[in-house]
């Protein structure tokens, strides 16, 4: 887009009206060109069912510990979700699949914020699924600093726990029975 405008800056300062209108037209019709393409795209070319219950092609899959590992270097995030459907032209999907039952966790949300994040590094991940065994949360994603800023605080709050082996306070509801990382940080639960 910024050779668009560069030319256009340029046409500007060195030609006239008529000429800019002539440029302006071409660069709305490439647009509409290119955008009515995306739809034509989606409608010939529709992506199969998934299990989860939307439509997409399947691209990624955490299956093994040697998975690839997604990386964002700006907000030092390492991340794999569990699965990425492509869901339409340079449009994809992260899953975050959790096999137990009941409601989906704002820990859960996070996780999949995170790996969003950190996806984002080689695919335009757009929207994401958090799916338990019979519940199912779907997110549209804004910009990386957007996502960022929502789990911003438990970011910090992992970092210091592996970077300066810091152990979180056990929790007095209970939470810490039930995590799968309680042995971690409190070995003796």
């Amino acid at each position: 887009m910024n050779y668009f405008a560069d030319l256009l800056g340029f046409l500007v300062r060195t030609y006239s009206i008529e000429v800019m209108l002539v440029i302006t037209t071409f660069i709305l019709a490439y647009r509409l060109v290119k955008a009515a393409l995306q739809a034509l795209y989606i409608s010939l070319a529709p992506f199969p069912p998934t299990q989860f219950g939307f439509n997409g092609k399947l691209v990624y899959v955490d299956d093994s510990p040697s998975s690839e590992v997604f990386l964002n270097h700006k907000y030092e995030l390492a991340a794999k979700p569990d699965f990425i459907f492509k869901v339409g032209w340079n449009r994809y999907a992260a899953v975050e699949y959790k096999s137990r039952k009941g409601a989906v966790t704002q820990s859960d949300i996070n996780q999949l914020k995170a790996a969003t994040l950190a996806a984002r590094s080689r695919w335009n991940v757009v929207e994401g699924y958090v799916i338990t065994s019979n519940k199912r949360c779907r997110l549209e994603f804004g910009s990386n600093a957007s996502i960022y800023n929502s789990i911003k605080k438990q970011h910090m709050a992992a970092k210091a726990i592996k970077i300066l082996n810091q152990k979180p306070r056990l929790r007095s509801d209970n939470r810490c029975n039930n995590c799968g990382y309680r042995h971690h940080c409190h070995p003796d639960i």
